[in-house]
């Protein structure tokens, strides 16, 4: 028997299927990361409007590393496991990770 699992994403703003690759669109605000599904558009429009404040911000890094040795591959069977929901690919969400950790 042969199965073929199919993964759909689907804007959180209008609910439009999105046919992009990389439908995630991050981005955080007074130290609260921000994760929405986004059509091309959408994520275009977000861009648009955040440019100007992008244009004068500086850029930080952020320290978010899994505990050493784990793996994506984990993190992803464990939160499978705990009835999590969790993307095919992509980073981590850092909840999932957060609970990973602190469950580990």
């Amino acid at each position: 028997m042969t199965k073929k699992t199919v993964e759909k994403f689907y804007s959180d703003l209008s609910g439009e299927e999105i046919v992009s690759a990389n439908p995630t669109a991050t981005f955080s605000l007074d130290g609260t990361a921000y994760e929405m599904e986004l059509t091309v558009a959408e994520r275009a429009t977000l861009s648009d409007a955040m440019s100007q404040y992008i244009g004068a911000a500086r850029q930080v890094s952020r320290k978010t590393t899994p505990k050493s040795g784990t793996s994506a591959a984990t993190v992803r069977a464990w939160a499978i496991k705990q009835g999590i929901q969790i993307p095919a690919k992509g980073r981590i969400p850092l909840e999932i990770q957060a609970a990973f950790d602190k469950a580990n």
